[in-house]
C-alpha cells in the first residue's frame, strides 16, 4: 500500500509506503517535499497513515529514522510515536489482553 499526496498540477508533495505485513504497519518511506516543510503536510500524512490502520486492522505502527534528522523525530514525537531503539520508533494503537481465557483488543492511550 502506498499513500501519495498530490496538489493541483499533479506534483507529489508527500508519500508513505507500507508493506502491509501482519498487524504491524511499517512506514518504510516517509517523505515530504522540502517546499512543503512546516506547513502541516507531514502531520496530515501521519494522520492519514493512522486512519488506514483501521482498514487493515493494524495495532502498531513502526518506522526507522536517521538519528540526526531532528525534524522527523519531532514530527514522530508530535504524532505520538515513542523511540524503542536508537533509530526505531513505534506507536502502539491497540493492545491484546488475555482475561478469563478471552482475548480483548483495547485501544491504547
Amino acid at each position: 500500500m502506498q499513500v501519495r499526496v498530490e496538489v493541483e498540477g499533479g506534483s507529489c508533495i508527500a508519500t508513505i509506503f507500507n508493506n502491509g505485513i501482519a498487524t504491524v504497519m511499517w512506514l518504510d518511506d516517509v517523505k515530504v517535499d522540502p517546499s512543503r516543510w512546516r506547513q502541516g503536510v507531514g502531520t496530515a500524512l501521519m494522520e492519514a497513515a493512522e486512519r488506514l490502520t483501521e482498514v487493515y486492522r493494524v495495532d502498531c505502527i513502526e518506522l526507522v529514522v536517521n538519528t540526526e534528522n531532528t525534524a522527523a523525530k519531532g514530527l514522530y514525537a508530535k504524532a505520538g510515536f515513542k523511540p524503542t531503539k536508537k533509530e526505531h520508533y513505534r506507536k502502539i494503537l491497540k493492545q491484546l489482553e488475555v482475561r478469563n481465557n478471552a482475548t480483548i483488543l483495547s485501544d491504547m492511550d
